[in-house]
């Protein structure tokens, strides 16, 4: 393979581009590992356990290291990829997959788990019926779903 500008084949630039992709995958993790423990999410995974100056510093450092992401990919003649995934596609088919979760806890399909009493049902299916409702009401109005 030739070496072009910058001193990369083109399959190290792929790999280097590949590699700094992950990077930045995991620089968003630590993100969303900072705010988590601020959401109004019941099942948080994260203590609250960093100083309000260490966020501060994360926050930093997490910048500076990006602009050196992106400015190595400058320097081998990298572009940027672009954004092809549209957002809001993406929010609609995780929504499809809570609908399929939430789904999937009616009594019929709990059956599979033993013997489902009939309180228990009806509490599977007010359940199954409230969070269901809530989510398809989002994905109609992001323009996804037809209402039942």
């Amino acid at each position: 393979m030739n070496a072009s500008a910058g001193g990369l084949n083109t399959y190290q630039k792929n790999r280097l581009a590949v590699s700094l992709l992950h990077v930045d995958r995991l620089l968003r993790d630590v993100e969303q590992i900072l705010a988590e423990p601020f959401s109004q999410s019941p099942f948080r995974r994260y203590a609250a356990d960093v100083t309000p100056e260490q966020r501060e510093v994360i926050a930093q450092s997490l910048e500076e290291v990006r602009r050196a992401l992106v400015q190595a990919l400058r320097e081998q003649g990298i572009l940027s990829p672009d954004r092809k995934i549209s957002a809001l596609h993406a929010i609609r088919t995780n929504l499809d997959y809570v609908d399929i979760y939430i789904a999937e806890l009616a009594p019929r399909y709990m059956k599979g788990y033993g013997k489902v009493e009939e309180a228990a049902a009806h509490d599977l299916d007010r359940i199954v019926h409230e969070l269901g409702t809530m989510v398809r009401r989002l994905s109609l109005y992001l323009g996804k779903k037809q209402p039942d």
